[in-house]
Order: structure tokens, then C-alpha cells, then sequence
């Protein structure tokens, strides 16, 4: 069966520990509000152990190898995340 769920749209997303083999996430980090929170979220849902449970993420964000890119993005940041909502220079790694 496969679930969709926003996992800002509330606190917890209602799941018991473990319910899942797999969480997806794409391009959802730059845009929640505390990523963190969210990714601890996903930890909680998703199998542990001997259970093999996956957490996938596609994500885009700051990029510490190419700097001209980075300094573009940070320039228009503060426009584009009142607009959109996307924080698209937010350091993934580093979160």
C-alpha cells in the first residue's frame, strides 16, 4: 500500500513507529519549516534495524563546490522563499 502525507501539515504524522519500509521525500527539505523535525519525523515512521526500513530524499540546496552558483542563490534567497515558500541556498548536508 502506498501512504501520502504531509509531514508539515501537522505535528507527527499520526503513524505508529515503524510503519513503513520506505519514506519519500522530494525537494521538501528547503521547504519545511524545521527540517530536522521532519527528517526525525520520517526516522520515527520508517522500519529500524533488522527490518530494513529506507528513507529517500531528492533535495536540492547550497552547493559548497561550485560558488559562483551559490552566491547567485543566495543573493535572490530571500525573495524567492517569500514567494514560493523554498529555501533554495539551505545547507542540506549540514542539516
Amino acid at each position: 500500500d502506498t501512504v501520502v502525507e504531509d509531514v508539515q501539515a501537522r505535528k507527527g504524522m499520526g503513524f505508529k513507529a515503524g510503519s513503513f519500509d520506505t519514506v519519500v521525500d522530494t525537494f521538501g527539505l528547503c521547504s519545511y519549516e524545521d527540517p530536522v523535525a521532519a527528517l526525525r519525523e520520517m526516522a520515527r515512521v520508517c522500519k529500524r534495524g533488522d527490518q530494513h526500513g529506507r528513507i529517500l530524499l531528492i533535495e536540492h540546496g547550497r552547493s559548497e563546490s561550485h560558488a559562483w552558483l551559490t552566491n547567485i542563490l543566495d543573493k535572490h534567497a530571500s525573495p524567492h522563499a517569500a514567494k514560493w515558500g523554498c529555501y533554495w541556498n539551505r545547507d542540506i548536508v549540514g542539516i
